[in-house]
C-alpha cells in the first residue's frame, strides 16, 4: 500500500469526518438552522455534476458530503457528543463485519460481482473530458484495450489480433490460442460494451502505433448487442458518435464539440476511493462497486439495444454504418496486407430458444453473416458450434451462471479450439514450415 493511496484515503474519510464534527460542535452553540445539515450533505453531489471542471469523481465528492453531514448531525444534535460517536462508529464497524461476513458466504455469486476484482483506487481525473476536447483530440471514455502495440515490435514474434468486446476479452482466451496457437503471439483489443465504431477507431490507432503489424486480425461480431451499441453519443462530437460517414467511408469525428451531461459524468465516474481502497479484500466493497455501475453505467448515456429489444427507428441506419465499417476494416487491412477474419458471436437466449430461428438474436446472426460475405470478407459463423453444444449438455456448461451472456472456462475452450481448426488456412501458408509444423501440434492438444 503506498503512501499516496493512504493519504487520499485520509483526505476523503477522516477530514470529511473531523471537519463535520468540528462544524457541528460549533453550530450547536449558535443555535444553527436546521436546513444547514442537509446543505452540506447535498454540497459533495452538486460539486460531483460540476466534474467537468473539477478533476474529482462524482461519487468521490457525493462520498464527502455524507461523511461531513453525517459527522454534523451527530455532533449538531446529540446530546452527549463523544459517547454517540463512540457508540455510533461501533455499531457501524458492527455492522459492516456482518454484511461482510453474509457478502462471503450467501453472495459469492452475485451479478453484482460479475466483472468487479480488486479496484485500483482513484481520486483525480488525469484529465477532464471537456479539456480534451478543447485541445482537439478525441477523449478515450471506453476501456483501455489490455494489450499495447508498442509491445510488438518488428523482430519480435509474429501475432494474431483479435478485435470485439469482453466477449473475446481477458486471459482464459489469451492462455487458450496460446496453447493451440503456439506459432504467434496474441493480442487484443477487446472493449466491453463497445460497438464495430469504437473497434475500428482503436484497430486504426493500433495500426498507426504498432512497430510491426499483426499477421491475421480476427473481428468478432457479436449478434447479441453490436448492432445496439453503435453510433453512441458520448457528448463529445456535436450530438454524433465517435465515427462521421461520408462516401469515402467512416473517419473519426472531426467536428468535436463538448457537450455537458450530468448523467454522462456520473456514469464515468470512478466508484469512492474508500470502496476502491477496500476492494482489494472486501467482497462488500466489490458488490457495492457493482451496484454503482449499474446505477451510473453506459446505459445512462445511450441504452444498450439487445438483440430481442424493440428496434430503434435508426436500425436500418445503424445496419449501414456496420456494413461501412466492415468494409472501411477490409480495405485497410488489405492495403497493408494483413489478413481478415470476421467471427459472428452468438446470442446465448437465441441459442437457448425452443425456436431459435424466431429470435431477434438469430435473425441478426444470420443478416450479420450475409453483409460480411457481401463484402467478401472471410467469415465464420459460430452458431452451429454453439448451438449443437447448447442442445447437446445446457447452456449452463458453457455460459456463466445468472443468464450471463459471457462463457464459462468451457466455453471458452470450446471457442479456442474451433477457432484456431478455422484459421489454419489462414496461418499456416504465411509461417515457415517450423511455424506449420507447431500450428498442428498446438491442434492435436
Amino acid at each position: 500500500m503506498s503512501s499516496n493511496e493512504v493519504a487520499a484515503l485520509l483526505l476523503l474519510l477522516v477530514t470529511p469526518l473531523l471537519g463535520g464534527i468540528l462544524l457541528g460542535g460549533y453550530t450547536r452553540q449558535l443555535e444553527a438552522p436546521g436546513y444547514l445539515g442537509p446543505a452540506v450533505f447535498l454540497a459533495g453531489p452538486l460539486l460531483g455534476l460540476l466534474a467537468a471542471w473539477i478533476p474529482l469523481g462524482f461519487w468521490n465528492l457525493a462520498f464527502v458530503g455524507s461523511v461531513f453531514a453525517t459527522a454534523y448531525w451527530v455532533a449538531a444534535w446529540a446530546r452527549a457528543p463523544g459517547r454517540t460517536l463512540l457508540a455510533l462508529g461501533f455499531t457501524m464497524c458492527l455492522s459492516l463485519g456482518a454484511l461482510e461476513l453474509a457478502a462471503r458466504l450467501f453472495m459469492s455469486d452475485h451479478p453484482l460481482l460479475q466483472g468487479v476484482g480488486a479496484s485500483q483506487p482513484t481520486l483525480l481525473y488525469n484529465e477532464p473530458t471537456r479539456a480534451i476536447v478543447a485541445r482537439g483530440d478525441i477523449p478515450m471514455l471506453w476501456p483501455w484495450p489490455r494489450s499495447r502495440p508498442e509491445d510488438f515490435r518488428r523482430g519480435t514474434k509474429l501475432y494474431h489480433l483479435r478485435v470485439g468486446d469482453s466477449m473475446v476479452t481477458g486471459d482464459d482466451l489469451t492462455d487458450e490460442l496460446r496453447q493451440r496457437l503456439p506459432v504467434l503471439d496474441q493480442a487484443e483489443i477487446a472493449i466491453p460494451g463497445s460497438g464495430p465504431d469504437i473497434q475500428l477507431y482503436m484497430l486504426w490507432r493500433w495500426l498507426r502505433e504498432a512497430t510491426q503489424p499483426p499477421l491475421v486480425v480476427t473481428h468478432h461480431v457479436f449478434a447479441g448487442n453490436d448492432i445496439g451499441n453503435l453510433d453512441c453519443d458520448y457528448n463529445f462530437c456535436g450530438g454524433g458518435g465517435l465515427l462521421e460517414y461520408g462516401p469515402d467511408g467512416p473517419v473519426p469525428c472531426r467536428h468535436l464539440k463538448w457537450r455537458y451531461s450530468a448523467s454522462f459524468l456520473i456514469a464515468e465516474s470512478p466508484p469512492p476511493y474508500a470502496l476502491g481502497f477496500a476492494s482489494s479484500f472486501s467482497t462488500l466493497a466489490r458488490i457495492a462497486i457493482g451496484a454503482l455501475r449499474r446505477l451510473g453505467n453506459k446505459d445512462a448515456i445511450c441504452r444498450t439495444i439487445n438483440a430481442d429489444d424493440p428496434r430503434p427507428e435508426d436500425w436500418d441506419l445503424r445496419w449501414a454504418h456496420f456494413e461501412s465499417i466492415m468494409q472501411s476494416e477490409r480495405d485497410t487491412l488489405e492495403r497493408q496486407g494483413i489478413r481478415l477474419v470476421a467471427i459472428v458471436l452468438p446470442y446465448r437466449p437465441s441459442l437457448e430458444s425452443p425456436n431459435p430461428e424466431a429470435t431477434g438474436g438469430y435473425e441478426i446472426q444470420t443478416r450479420m453473416v450475409e453483409v460480411l460475405r457481401r463484402l467478401r470478407i472471410r467469415t465464420l459463423d459460430a452458431w452451429p458450434l454453439f448451438r449443437a453444444a447448447v442442445a447437446k449438455d445446457g447452456s449452463a456448461k458453457y455460459f456463466r451462471p445468472n443468464r450471463d451472456i459471457h462463457w464459462t472456462r468451457q466455453g471458452t475452450q470450446l471457442y479456442a479450439q474451433w477457432l484456431v481448426e478455422q484459421l489454419r488456412p489462414d496461418v499456416e501458408p504465411r509461417v515457415p514450415l517450423v511455424a506449420g509444423d507447431a500450428l498442428r501440434r498446438g491442434q492435436d492438444r
